[in-house]
Formats: structure tokens, sequence, C-alpha cells
């Protein structure tokens, strides 16, 4: 059983679309941010054994693949003290590296209340590059700074000390020649990390410091 700990949410209406048409689409609700799940195991016929942990659930769908137009994104989300935070930057492709846009997401919520969602002033700043694990040794930031400032209200996420948890090739495999000819010098690569995370808030009324740990991806799309 899934023990929502805070407000359900989306950005925005939930859905993007890439044409005039509507007709393709991507979209994403997160009906539990945060929250507690209970259960049971079975394990090799033994007794049963409860089980309770954290929880968090989102949907995403469409008719789109997500990595139309994209060259990588940043996502992550963190519990810390009464703090529910989900947050995400999507760069798309440019023209030799040029002409890239960054597309912010976030959500700043205490257990009883959506503090923001407003996605515009949210900015992030990479730093410490590292060579990732062979072997396409992708690399990845060793500090990542988010800000978010709006009016008399900041906040700030500052993440650092990542561990690896996950590193996955991405490529098909079983692509035809052509795709491979279309697609030759991109190689998508994913990253998944936990780390430490100091959240300094100033927004709603709520001001407070707090220190934890949260989750997070790269998602190398080239």
């Amino acid at each position: 059983m899934i023990k929502r700990g805070c407000p359900s949410w989306r950005p925005g209406a939930g859905v993007n679309f890439f044409d005039h048409a509507k007709k393709h689409f991507l979209a994403w609700v997160v009906p539990v941010p945060s929250g507690t799940v209970s259960g049971t195991l079975l394990l090799d016929g033994g007794a049963p054994r409860q089980v309770t942990g954290a929880a968090y659930h989102d949907h995403n769908w469409g008719n789109r693949q997500m990595n139309a137009g994209l060259d990588h994104w940043y996502w992550g989300r963190a519990h810390i003290g009464d703090y529910t935070v989900v947050y995400a930057r999507l760069t798309s492709r440019g023209i030799f590296g040029a002409g890239q846009i960054h597309l912010p997401t976030v959500m700043l919520a205490t257990s009883e209340r959506l503090l923001t969602d407003d996605w515009l002033p949210l900015r992030l700043v990479t730093s410490g590059d590292v060579p990732g694990p062979a072997p396409e040794h992708q690399p990845y930031p060793t500090s990542l700074e988010w800000t978010w400032a709006h009016g008399d209200g900041h906040f700030r996420m500052s993440v650092s000390n990542p561990r690896l948890i996950e590193s996955l090739d991405m490529g098909d495999q079983h692509a035809s020649w052509r795709h491979r000819l279309l697609h030759a010098g991109e190689h998508p690569w994913y990253y998944d990390f936990t780390a430490d995370m100091e959240l300094d808030i100033h927004v709603g009324g709520v001001n407070d410091t707090v220190r934890g740990q949260t989750l997070y991806e790269k998602m190398m799309l080239r």
C-alpha cells in the first residue's frame, strides 16, 4: 500500500504538444511526489515478511519519443525533513552545439501545501566534471547548484558528492544500418546517482535550511 505524504502534482496541464494539430505529445503526472509504502514479501516459499519504505510514483505517456529534439536532461527528487522537491532541466539539441534551449521544471512542497511550481525562475549551474565509467566515459558534474528566485521568494538546492548507482548503455544494438548511419556519432547513455543535498528555502512564509539525500539522473541522448 502506498500512502501519499504531500500533494499530488503535474507540471502545468501535464501535457506538452509538439505540433499545431496537437496530435504528437508527451505527458507527465506525479501522483506521489513522496510518501510511504508497506507490503508483504514472500521469499523462496518462506514465511511472509512485512516491509515498509519510502515511495515515489510518477507516470509518463505519449506518442512521441522522449529523445525527439533533446540533447540531455537532469531529473531528480528529494524528501528532506518536511519538504519534497521534484526538479528537472531538459536541454534541446542545437546546431553544432549552438542554439540549445533549457527547459526547467520544479515543484517544492511541504506535507500540507505546494510552495511553488513556477518553473521559469529555476536555474542550474554545474561544475567539477569527471569522466564516467568505461567504455564511453560520458562525463558528469560533481556539483549541481539549482537556484530559484521570484519577487521576495527564493530557494537553493546544492547537490554534491554524487555516488553512481547505475550506468546504462541506451544505444539500440539491433537498429538497422540506416538508423545507425543517420545517428552516427551518437551513443545514448544513462547515469543514476544518489547525492548530498542542502535545501535552503525562503518561499511562501517558510524560512528553513535542511540537509539530506537526493536521487537524480543524467540522461544523455547524443
